[in-house]
């Protein structure tokens, strides 16, 4: 943008102003590229670490029931497959984004420190959203998936044993107990989804609201010269 208002509009030059654009559409197209391309490896690496582990998992959960051995449950070929959606997460792909946050804070910096600061204070705001996100919607996540796989217990058992519960007259009962689980599990999904949404919009503000804010600055920043305008 210093460019433009600098170079572009003084000047009057329209080529200039074309490779300006080029050279900002490149650096957008590479970033994309990059992109893809890392969702790609880190698809394929999720991939490998579940063909290699699940096997292994499997055959050793198989083993231990053989045996009675306690840890014999599906409950760990779940886990290999956690960590597998795990490694294909924004939550990896932000810590590798995280080396160039800092260049780009380091760049703003050397502009100008008030401008580092700005970008600094923006980042650490995001981070407190993104911690009470945590805190605020894991508890409630964890009650809905407690009371999920409860409710699913649940309507597996009846519906296994339905001549016996239709013939003990249990049928009311049992479908009252499947809906209290079932209910509290669609509470607490709707609570975290509100506390999630709520931070979620904060931290979207904020990211849109910090740009205006660093260029805003830069302007200021320009009129009382502590800033090149781009001009000469």
């Amino acid at each position: 943008m210093f460019e433009v208002y600098g170079r572009v509009l003084n000047s009057r030059d329209g080529m200039t102003l074309f490779w300006l654009v080029v050279g900002a559409a490149g650096c957008y197209v590479v970033m994309e590229l990059v992109d893809v391309a890392r969702g790609r490896v880190l698809h394929r690496a999720a991939d490998r670490f579940t063909a290699k582990l699940t096997p292994r998992v499997f055959n050793a959960c198989f083993s231990a029931n053989l045996r009675g051995h306690p840890g014999g449950s599906t409950q760990a070929v779940n886990d290999v497959r956690t960590l597998s959606e795990f490694m294909q997460s924004p939550a990896v792909t932000g810590v590798l984004d995280l080396p160039a946050s800092l260049l780009c804070l380091l760049l703003l910096s050397l502009m100008s420190p008030w401008l580092g600061l700005l970008a600094l204070g923006g980042a650490l705001l995001q981070v407190v959203f993104s911690v009470l996100q945590e805190r605020r919607t894991t508890a409630p996540f964890t009650e809905s998936t407690t009371a999920n796989i409860q409710a699913q217990n649940r309507a597996a058992g009846i519906f296994r044993n339905a001549q016996v519960v239709e013939s003990m007259g249990m049928g009311k009962a049992m479908y009252q107990r499947w809906m209290a689980s079932n209910r509290r599990f669609l509470l607490n999904l709707s609570e975290a989804s509100d506390h999630a949404g709520g931070l979620i919009a904060a931290t979207k503000v904020t990211q849109g609201l910090l740009g205006s804010l660093v260029i805003g600055l830069g302007c200021l920043l320009t009129l009382h010269n502590g800033l090149w305008g781009g001009a000469g």
